[in-house]
């Protein structure tokens, strides 16, 4: 490492002393990559997951980079549950000065949407945008308390652009960026910034999976590519750096922002 380099390091180790965050599916993937970037900034992490398992292996790591941890087992679609996390994370840290929205998914369904079961397009708004209302309104109250928080949302290239067979991801997607824009709009002015990351797709183990278990491996992962400028997937790390910018004060002036990071699919792709 060059001299430069351990100062950056060393700089991005005190950006978030002192602050705690809560993280949504914080156990693998793109929760993961956050928390860890958050952490390694010093901050404090609550890793909220529907797998204990999974938030526990998060913990670890987090712990390993010097800062306190603790995973609880979460359904973001749940209110009681929610509400019941927010309590833990201010008993264990006293403060909530991160929220991070990162639980969502499209549930395997592809297809038109008059062939879309009722059920999994509740359940697709349920886990994708109800759950960001649920958070926010049980989190906002404390983080007005302490003077300000910020919130993070992470929503998707398809809430930006319209895919097939893909409506209810896309609705709710889209919700989450209207959202993020609605709640800057209510409470920037009391030091409450929210801005939201539109990912394309990452390899994390999840889409990892996804390719390898195709009938054609490399078509999908082509399919993928399809549309991003720069010829890769995404590493999970990528979104955590966007991430750990748009938590910390080097961002202190941005609210409201719907930040693609992806690839270049945005600028000029629509499906």
């Amino acid at each position: 490492m060059t001299q430069a380099e351990a100062q950056a390091a060393t700089q991005t180790a005190k950006l978030l002393v002192g602050k705690s965050a809560l993280i949504t599916a914080g156990g693998a993937g793109l929760g993961e990559a956050i928390a860890l970037k958050l952490a390694a900034a010093g901050a404090n992490v609550v890793i909220a997951d529907i797998s204990s398992k999974r938030g526990a292996g998060t913990v670890e790591q987090a712990e390993a980079l010097g800062v306190a941890a603790f995973a609880v087992k979460m359904d973001v679609s749940v209110s009681q549950s929610v509400q019941e996390v927010i309590k833990q994370t201010i008993a264990r840290f006293g403060r909530l000065d991160i929220l991070v929205n990162n639980a969502g998914g499209t549930f395997g369904y592809t297809g038109k949407l008059a062939d879309l079961p009722e059920e999994l397009w509740d359940r697709t708004l349920a886990v994708n945008l109800t759950s960001i209302y649920l958070t926010s309104k049980y989190t906002i109250p404390h983080m007005l308390e302490k003077g300000g928080g910020v919130i993070l949302n992470i929503a998707s290239v398809a809430g930006l652009n319209g895919r097939p067979n893909e409506a209810a991801y896309c609705a709710a997607k889209g919700g989450v960026v209207q959202l993020t824009r609605a709640l800057a709009v209510e409470y920037s002015a009391q030091n409450i910034r929210v801005n939201c990351i539109c990912p394309s797709f990452a390899t994390t183990r999840g889409i990892e999976r996804i390719i390898n278990e195709s009938p054609d491996p490399e078509a999908t992962r082509q399919h993928m590519l399809r549309g991003i400028l720069v010829g890769y997937l995404a590493d999970p790390k990528d979104i955590g750096e966007a991430a750990l910018f748009l938590v910390s004060d080097q961002s202190r002036f941005i609210t409201g922002v719907a930040l693609p990071v992806d690839g270049g699919v945005s600028c000029h792709f629509a499906s």
